[in-house]
This record gives structure tokens, sequence and C-alpha cells, in this order.
């Protein structure tokens, strides 16, 4: 379930702005989800005009120079996944839940006449189209993300987040970031309807601020407008790896591209530790809680490459 993120007014209040000012000016203009109907708390909805916002990203100068977009599994951003391939750019998809990682659909490798149903998410997958591929293979292929693009259900004018979806989009970011296939500057963009944007002044609300740690976006595009947030807040690759390195809630556990990463984090720590790479050094026998990440990474090679 999709719970509120933002920090100012307590969580109910929050969800109270979502409930009452944001659902039923949404519900006028969304398009509903063939199997989903409008429940919004399990997908982020195309909406009537997205065309229009698809048009306004095409214009920005950071998507004209990005040659590798990432753009989350929504609805709305259907249109954006086809005309970035036209345009020439790579699109990574991360898979519904990050269930399967990442699919990267490379217009190189793609006929040009397949470029629109390889922007479906239930075509993208089918041989000849999209290519799976993990956190540590993007790594390894030196993918890295120019700009990322995300759909949303509320979102303040300042860049804040108001409920987080099935994306994780706050857990997305440490990952690739210690992963360095994003970086700090990596500019993100929150494309949605106008009605999707809740200004909580005009409500007599204080201020609501990201939590501790929780990226701020960029840029917010709407059918009518293009907001830029100065100084949006970003964890820092350090600060993404203390992230990862804590405990986890259970809803996360089962998500194989965050143990891949807590794996290949421990991985890290394990040769620093012992010195591997380092002349003279005599290596150490590893503990369990460090055989356990060797077990982790050796299990996620093996998965690879069945």
């Amino acid at each position: 379930m999709s719970l509120p993120i933002g920090v100012g007014p307590d969580l109910s209040s929050i969800q109270g702005l979502i409930d009452e000012h944001v659902y039923p000016k949404l519900l006028e203009h969304a398009v509903p989800d063939a199997r989903l109907h409008y429940r919004f708390s399990e997908f982020i909805p195309d909406f009537r005009g997205s065309t229009l916002a698809i048009n306004h990203v095409r214009t920005l100068p950071e998507y004209k120079c990005a040659h590798t977009i990432l753009v989350t599994p929504d609805n709305s951003l259907e249109l954006l996944r086809q005309r970035a391939l036209e345009d020439g750019k790579k699109v990574l998809v991360a898979t519904h839940q990050l269930k399967r990682g990442y699919v990267l659909l490379d217009p190189t490798r793609i006929d040009k006449t397949k470029f629109e149903i390889a922007s479906i998410l239930d075509v993208m997958e089918r041989p000849g189209l999209g290519r799976y591929l993990s956190l540590a293979e993007l790594q390894d292929e030196g993918i890295y993300v120019d700009l990322w693009i995300t759909g949303f259900i509320a979102m303040t004018p300042r860049g804040v987040l108001l409920q987080e979806s099935q994306n994780h989009i706050q857990w997305q970011w440490r990952m690739l970031s210690y992963q360095g296939i994003i970086e700090h500057r990596t500019p993100l963009v929150g494309v949605g309807h106008d009605s999707q944007i809740l200004d909580e002044k005009k409500f007599n609300v204080v201020e609501i601020k990201p939590q501790k740690d929780h990226v701020q976006y960029d840029i917010i595009v709407s059918t009518d407008s293009t907001i830029r947030v100065n100084g949006a807040y970003k964890p820092s690759k350090s600060d993404c790896e203390t992230l990862l390195d804590g405990p986890i809630s259970d809803n996360l556990s089962n998500i194989p591209s965050l143990a891949e990463v807590k794996g290949i984090l421990m991985m890290n720590r394990i040769m620093r530790s012992h010195g591997i790479g380092q002349e003279n050094k005599k290596p150490q026998e590893p503990t369990s809680d460090e055989q356990m990440g060797i077990d982790i990474i050796n299990r996620l090679m093996r998965d690879n490459k069945v």
C-alpha cells in the first residue's frame, strides 16, 4: 500500500489532504487501468492531456541532451517511453516492484516499427525488444542514467513526493546511486496532471518538507506548467551506502535488486576489511555475516547465468 512520505504536518493530515483534494479531481481526468480500475494505491494512472505533458518534457534541455533515461513503469509515461525511443535514447524501465530488475530498451537493437509496442509494459519484456539487466550488469555494461522521469500521485510545488508508489523511488535512488548508475546531479523529473500538484499554502498548512534522506524532485511537468525546484535535496552516495546498510521493512525484504545491492555492499566491505587488492596484507577468514554476503553474491551470479 502507498503511504504519505512528506514531513511537516502529521502523516494523517497529509493523507487527508490527498483524499480530499487530489483523488476527487484526479478521478475526473484519470484513465482507468484495464485491471486495476481506479485503485490509485496500486498504480499511477494515465490522464487525459498527458500528451501535452510529454511534449513539455521533450522540450527540456535535460531531456534533449540525455542519452539514457530511466522511466518508471507508470501508465502515464507509456507515450514518453515511445517518444524517447523515437528520439534515439536508451530507455531503462524498472519491472513491477523491482521483482525482475530492469529492462533496457535500446533503439539501435529494436526495429523502428516496434517502438510503440516496446513502450507497453506487458509487451516490452518479449524477445527482440527489452533486455533484462541486474544492478551488477548495469554497472558492468557502463550504463549511466542521465535523466530520471517518474509519474506520481501527489506532489508539492517544491518537489516533495507526498505518496510513495510501488516503484520504490527512494530505494531505487539509493541502490542506483551506490552502484554509480546515477549521480547526485542526475535530474529527477515528475510528470502528472495539474490536479496532482498539491500546494499546501492554499489550505493553510505548514510547508511540507521531504523526510530525511528522501530525494526531492528537480522539475515537475504537468499539462499546463513546468516547475523548477531550486536546490532540490538528494542524499549523497555515502549517505545512500549508510541507508542501504541499515535494516529494511518486511515489505521490501523480497525485492531481488535490494538483496543484490546489499550483497554487493557487504562484499565490498569484506574486500576492504581483508585488504583485497592491497599489497602485503594477509587475508583473513570471513565472519559468518561476511560469508552470508559472499553466498548472496555467488547465488546472484549463478541466477544471472541461467
